[in-house]
C-alpha cells in the first residue's frame, strides 16, 4: 500500500511537472516507472522499420567525442540509452540503416568502423580516417529553456536525410 501511494504521487507529480515545462511524459519502451528510479539520459528510439547503426557526438566540457555503432533493433519501439545523463543542451546523431538510409545533417565528426568505439577530439577531422555528418538535436524546451532529465529521439522513415520531422532536430 506504501509502495503504491509512493508511486502515484511520483506520477502525479511528473505529469504535473511535465505540464508546466510544457511537454509530455510517457515512459520509454521497455522503462517501468518506479519510485526508486527514473528514465535519464539520452535515448534514440526507432520505428522506421530498419535495423540501424545509430552513433551520437557530445562535448564533455573539454573536448568533442563520438561513440557509436548502437545498434537499435528494426522492433517498432525498441529504444536505448545512448549517454547516462544529459550534461549539454545539444548533441549530434547520425545514423544508418541496413538499407544505405542515413539520418544525417551538416555537422562533420569522426566516425568509427567497428562496433563499440569512443573517439576523443572527433571535430578535428582533418586527423580521423572517415567522417561523417551529423545532426544536432537541442535538449531543452524551446520554450521555456529548462532541460528534462531524459530527452529521447525517434528515427522514422520519413525524417532521414534532409527531410527530418523531429521538432527539435535541425531543419
Amino acid at each position: 500500500m506504501l509502495f503504491r501511494s509512493i508511486l502515484s504521487y511520483w506520477t502525479k507529480t511528473v505529469t504535473i511537472t511535465a505540464l508546466f515545462v510544457g511537454m509530455t511524459f510517457a515512459p520509454l519502451p521497455n522503462q517501468k516507472a518506479s519510485a526508486q528510479t527514473s528514465p535519464s539520459g539520452l535515448y534514440v528510439c526507432n520505428e522506421s522499420g530498419e535495423n540501424l547503426n545509430v552513433t551520437v557526438a557530445y562535448y564533455n566540457g573539454y573536448i568533442w567525442t563520438t561513440q557509436g555503432r548502437y545498434q537499435l533493433s528494426q522492433t517498432p519501439g525498441s529504444c536505448i540509452q545512448v549517454q547516462n545523463s544529459l550534461t549539454n543542451t545539444r548533441y549530434y546523431l547520425y545514423a544508418t540503416s541496413d538499407s544505405g538510409n542515413q539520418w544525417q545533417g551538416n555537422h562533420p565528426f569522426c566516425i568509427g568502423s567497428t562496433p563499440n568505439f569512443t573517439i576523443p577530439y572527433a571535430d578535428e577531422t582533418q586527423y580521423c580516417g572517415s567522417v561523417q555528418n551529423f545532426f544536432s538535436v537541442w535538449v531543452p524546451n524551446p520554450v521555456t529553456g529548462i532541460s528534462p532529465t531524459f530527452y529521447g529521439y525517434t528515427f522514422a522513415p520519413n525524417n532521414y536525410s534532409n527531410n527530418w520531422n523531429s521538432p527539435r532536430a535541425e531543419r
